[in-house]
């Protein structure tokens, strides 16, 4: 054997021996790092903590100078990184979503992968794209338990080829099955007890808070049962007062970089980071207030239930609260108003129902307190009852715009309540004074439709408390019911008064009117006159015409009438064809001028449509007291006129003899 030969044989066995070495120390290493697992097991359920105690052991076998230790959801498809060594040193990074690199292979294949040389071109056989530094040599190892993988440890050599064995792999191999159990039963637990904690801090809003009808001490009890219960979440608790939104209460929010307004207008903020969720806070269709949740990379849906049935919770609770002490101030808002509202309602009357609601205005400061009434044909505010400084008459004159002129312009066409504390500043202000600093208005309204205003001014800046504008309003509503039973009973009034075919007054109305008509004759010893009215030949003209025709052709009559009247004379349909009037302090000389002037009209105005249609009409007059002293009197005589009338040719006015 020559020396040559010797020498290459005792390297062999040098060789060798090393390898066996290196061999038994692996074996020793995993050994030693199996019964530390098994001692770290249960010491702590801080995965961050549990991760850096395994990384210590591993890299007393390899060199983890180029190193991290990622958990992986398999939801998000996310790498969270929990170690992350570089160089030597440990450094944040942060998560991300699987890229297609080299550690996306050995997740979506549960396998390792060991490349020692020519990284770039065995991906490329492989189908994968490298991404970040070049290294000369790369080991990666997938962490799984039951077939679930849980997380990737990797090692990255960035200046040696050959730098990791198959004894290497194999090491991390075995490791990382044993952490996969480790980490499994370790998130289980965190889970669980995270779980049971949201569960708890549900379980007492619910049950707890509904005990407190008092807001303060709602807010209170949620507060302290969210960072009681969940002592590490990062959250922010938004109540919403009128038109504001108010940060209540907060915990763990410190570093957060994103303002309200954008986790609102998304719902839902993500970065690679973080989760934020804002949880709207519903009671009855009505948002009142949020609950923002911060998450981790990865929100676990069910977490994300849990918070909802949270934020529903507090949402009720809140909402209850709320409404206790609306109806306590309800209560007694309305007990102030029943009053007002009682003796409102106690008239059907409508100016006496508008005169008392101004009246009760009034007394809560107004210097000038209005009704306005509006007009649905001209679309304008007037003043229909008034209490202040100037004259009605005056008043009575103005006339506003819906929608332009005025903070009741404003109020009419909005339909809400609208309060300026300081005129000066208001844009919509247009008062009677000058003196104004502040006005009220709110809105009259039947069924959502807007009939009216209710103003009042003061001269005082401000002049009003919340509760006087609380009250005003119930006030307004209180007046809109007393409006409308005032108007249904004018308008019943009025259709027990009116022919409905003429649109002038029935045969009922005449015999208020005349009897009202003699206490004043009789009191001041003054004469009146009545004259009954007759269509000549009206049956002939139905049935040539038809009726159709016929009932225009009495109301064309009635109005032909009415515009012969002054406005203290009064006419009524009698009866079929007749027509009566009332000429109050008239003597029989004057009543055949006004008679005669009425006949002359209605025999010069035809009704015309396609054709043109004639009548006449015949008139008899009785005058009190020369004719009757009784309204029966009075008309029986009448009548007899009218009769001899139509027996002497008709188209004529005849006086009772």
């Amino acid at each position: 054997m020559s020396r040559e030969s010797m020498k290459r044989k005792k390297r062999s066995r040098i060789t060798s021996k090393r390898s066996s070495e290196t061999e038994y120390d692996h074996t020793l290493a995993e050994l030693e790092i199996s019964r530390r697992l098994d001692r770290v097991f249960g010491t702590t359920y801080d995965l961050k903590k549990l991760a850096r105690r395994i990384t210590k052991r591993i890299g007393k076998v390899i060199d983890i100078s180029n190193f991290y230790f990622a958990l992986y959801d398999h939801r998000e498809r996310r790498l969270d990184f929990i170690i992350y060594y570089e160089d030597g040193k440990e450094i944040p990074h942060p998560s991300r979503r699987l890229s297609g690199g080299m550690t996306e292979y050995v997740i979506e294949r549960k396998q390792s992968l060991l490349i020692n040389r020519d990284i770039k071109g065995h991906c490329r056989r492989l189908g994968i794209t490298p991404y970040g530094r070049d290294a000369k040599s790369w080991l990666g190892v997938p962490v799984t338990f039951r077939g679930e993988v849980l997380g990737v440890i990797t090692v990255q050599d960035y200046y040696n080829e050959d730098a990791f064995s198959k004894d290497d792999d194999r090491f991390l191999r075995n490791v990382a099955a044993k952490i996969g159990m480790v980490l499994w039963s370790t998130r289980q637990v965190e889970e669980s007890r995270r779980r049971a904690s949201l569960f708890r801090l549900l379980a007492q809003v619910a049950k707890q808070s509904t005990r407190y009808l008092n807001l303060d001490q709602v807010l209170r009890y949620i507060d302290k049962a969210i960072k009681t219960n969940a002592p590490e979440l990062s959250f922010r608790l938004y109540i919403k007062t009128g038109d504001q939104l108010n940060l209540y209460t907060h915990a763990n929010d410190r570093d957060w970089k994103i303002d309200l307004p954008m986790i609102l207008s998304l719902g839902r903020y993500s970065t690679e980071e973080e989760t934020i969720i804002a949880f709207p806070l519903n009671w009855r269709r009505s948002i009142v207030g949020f609950f923002t949740v911060r998450f981790g990379p990865f929100t676990p849906k069910e977490e994300v239930r849990i918070f909802e049935s949270l934020a529903d919770q507090i949402a009720i609770a809140i909402g209850n609260a709320r409404l206790f002490q609306e109806t306590k101030e309800r209560a007694r808002r309305l007990n102030i108003a029943f009053d007002i509202g009682r003796w409102i309602t106690s008239t059907l009357e409508l100016d006496d129902v508008l005169n008392r609601i101004v009246d009760a205005a009034a007394g809560f400061g107004g210097n000038n307190v209005a009704i306005l009434l509006k007009d649905e044909k001209t679309d304008e505010l007037y003043i229909r009852a008034y209490k202040g400084d100037f004259p009605l008459e005056k008043v009575k004159k103005i006339r506003l715009k819906v929608g332009k002129d005025g903070i009741s312009g404003h109020v009419a066409i909005t339909g809400q309540d609208y309060y300026a504390p300081d005129i000066t500043v208001d844009p919509y202000f247009f008062g009677l004074s000058k003196k104004t600093r502040s006005e009220a208005s709110f809105p009259l309204k039947i069924r959502g439709r807007v009939i009216g205003v209710l103003s009042v001014e003061s001269y005082r800046k401000d002049a009003f408390s919340r509760e006087d504008l609380m009250t005003l309003s119930l006030l307004a509503s209180v007046a809109s019911v007393a409006i409308e039973n005032a108007s249904l009973y004018q308008q019943t009034k009025e259709l027990s008064l009116i022919d409905p075919l003429t649109k002038i007054a029935n045969r009922r109305h005449f015999n208020i009117m005349i009897e009202s008509e003699l206490l004043h004759a009789r009191r001041f010893s003054r004469p009146f006159s009545i004259a009954m009215l007759d269509l000549d030949h009206f049956k002939d003209f139905n049935d040539r015409f038809g009726h159709l025709i016929g009932d225009r052709l009495l109301a064309h009559v009635a109005k032909v009438i009415e515009s012969h009247l002054r406005e203290v004379d009064f006419v009524a349909r009698y009866g079929g064809e007749e027509f009566i009037v009332v000429l109050p302090a008239t003597d029989t000389t004057d009543a055949v001028t006004a008679i005669e002037r009425i006949r002359k009209g209605v025999e010069l105005t035809p009704l015309r449509r396609k054709k043109i249609y004639r009548i006449t009409i015949s008139a008899g007059i009785a005058t009190y007291p020369i004719h009757g002293l009784t309204a029966k009197e009075l008309i029986v005589a009448a009548d007899s006129a009218l009769y001899y009338a139509k027996r002497h040719g008709r188209n004529r006015v005849e006086i009772s003899s």
